[in-house]
């Protein structure tokens, strides 16, 4: 249940693996951990693991092979970085019992992801929070990679979540207190009913799949630029904009219902499709030089 600290650390060999068991047991990365250890990108250059322990990342992760946190994980005295860009390795961070927080007091550390074309996996034990209160939310997270799987947990972050590269997969809800930006082209997956709310834009460029109900709150505009159900059909869609939701991706497909609160402004012509009984529903102006299509076997 003790305390392990890791200062400035340059790692030559494959594979450091540090241990440290027991509910408040703790890792303490006091300087920057560089692994120049070359391999595939399923190596391991950095693995932690305990039993209800946390990892406080107090310093910058730089490594060519994978990095694995089995634990809870704090973002303390600044922004960090871990990045396995350099040998596009995995990055896995399962959030233990506490999940992904900032240190205490500490409310402008961000967190900045990347891992090239390789895998990220994040929360499958608990997701984005404030450590049950005795933390603080990240501020801004941004990610990198060429796959991203955000487990079925709650994620919540303090500023903007941003996510430039590779396939999203989701399973639980996010909310950011300003903007959520998907601006990736590679495909969003849902994997359970998903709620995003965003204290100011919510952007999506990615094609939206999968068959669960999927909700859209922003403080400013909503912005869909890729298609949504072309693969997989949503089974309803909720949008809520205090701004414009802005359709550009051509086609919205569901199973079950649509409603759009606020103005809507087409950026194409645009067909939205609820396929089985669902209801249609526009509850403020649409504009837009461009044609609207509603298909439904419901009410429009």
């Amino acid at each position: 249940n003790g305390t392990v600290t890791v200062g400035n650390t340059t790692l030559a060999s494959p594979r450091l693996d540090i241990i440290a068991n027991g509910t408040g047991g703790r890792v303490v990365q006091t300087g920057d951990f560089i692994s120049t250890a070359t391999g595939t990108p399923g190596d391991i250059g950095l693995q932690v693991y305990g039993s209800g322990a946390t990892y406080v990342l107090g310093a910058d992760i730089v490594s060519n092979t994978g990095v694995v946190i089995l634990d809870a994980l704090e973002v303390s005295g600044g922004s960090r970085t871990i990045d396995t860009s350099g040998g596009n390795a995995a990055i896995q961070v399962t959030g233990g019992i506490d999940g992904i927080y900032a240190a205490s007091g500490e409310t402008t550390n961000s967190l900045t992801i990347a891992a090239g074309t390789g895998n990220v996996l994040l929360g499958q034990f608990a997701g984005f929070g404030n450590a049950n209160g005795t933390g603080e939310y990240i501020d801004n997270l941004t990610i990198n990679a060429g796959f991203t799987n955000l487990y079925a947990t709650e994620h919540q972050i303090a500023g903007t979540l941003s996510i430039p590269t590779g396939q999203l997969v989701l399973g639980g809800n996010v909310t950011a207190g300003a903007a959520i930006a998907i601006t990736t082209t590679s495909d969003f997956d849902l994997t359970g009913n998903i709620s995003l709310s965003a204290g100011t834009a919510i952007t999506i460029a990615a094609n939206i799949d999968g068959g669960y109900d999927l909700g859209l709150t922003s403080g400013a505009n909503t912005t869909l630029s890729g298609l949504v159900g072309a693969t997989a059909r949503l089974s309803s869609l909720a949008i809520n904009a205090t701004g414009t939701t802005e359709l550009n991706g051509g086609a919205i497909n569901t199973t079950g219902g649509q409603t759009y609160t606020g103005s809507v402004m087409l950026g194409t012509a645009t067909v939205v499709n609820a396929s089985v009984a669902g209801n249609v529903g526009f509850l403020g102006t649409v504009d837009g030089g461009y044609s609207l299509e509603v298909q439904t076997a419901g009410v429009t």
